[in-house]
This record gives C-alpha cells, structure tokens and sequence, in this order.
C-alpha cells in the first residue's frame, strides 16, 4: 500500500487497528503533515534535478579547464621557441657586428 492509499484509509477511517472515531485535531495534523510530505517530495525533485544539471555544468566546465590548460601549454611551448628564435638572432647580430667593427677596422687602416 502506497503513502497515498494509506492516508486515503485513514480519511476514510478504514486503516487496521484505527478507532472509528478521532479528534478533529488528529484530522488537521494529517493534512498538515500530508501537504508537508508533498513539498518535500517536490523539493527533492527539485534537488535531484539540480544535482544533474550542476553534473553536466561540472562536465562543460572540466571541457573548458581541459581546453585552457592545453592552450596554456601551446603558449608556454611557443613561447620556449620564440626565446630560442630570439636567443639565436641575437647571437647572430652579435656575429654581425663583429663583422661590422672588423670591417670598419680594416677601412681605417688602410
């Protein structure tokens, strides 16, 4: 027997062991509690429904993290190559004005 059933036994007065009659005050409590279950159970598929979409925000935003993290290490790798580009055109400028001040050595010696 459902919860709904039971309570309509009870309204009804037809639970086993209930007496035929009851304060009116046990008849108000049950409503109450009856009306408090149903929010209950619509809070509870509210949260079970916050929980799946708070699962599949988790999932985009783990997507995003991934993503961000492997542009991060593509900057980071072509930064490395951007500092040995530099590194080598400074040692071939460096080479350049050695040629350079050789040469103009030469022109004032001669």
């Amino acid at each position: 027997m459902t919860l709904q059933e039971k309570l309509n036994a009870f309204y009804r007065m037809e639970l086993p062991g209930q007496p035929k009659f009851m304060h009116m005050g046990t008849m108000g409590l049950m409503r109450n509690l009856e009306v408090r279950v149903d929010e209950l159970e619509q809070d509870k598929t509210m949260f079970q429904w916050s929980e799946v979409a708070l699962l599949a925000e988790k999932s985009k935003l783990e997507k995003v993290l991934n993503e961000y993290q492997i542009t991060v290490k593509r900057m980071i790798d072509e930064a490395n190559v951007s500092q040995s580009l530099v590194s080598e055109l400074q040692i071939k400028c460096l080479e350049l004005m050695k040629s350079e001040a050789a040469l103009y050595e030469k022109i004032n010696n001669v």
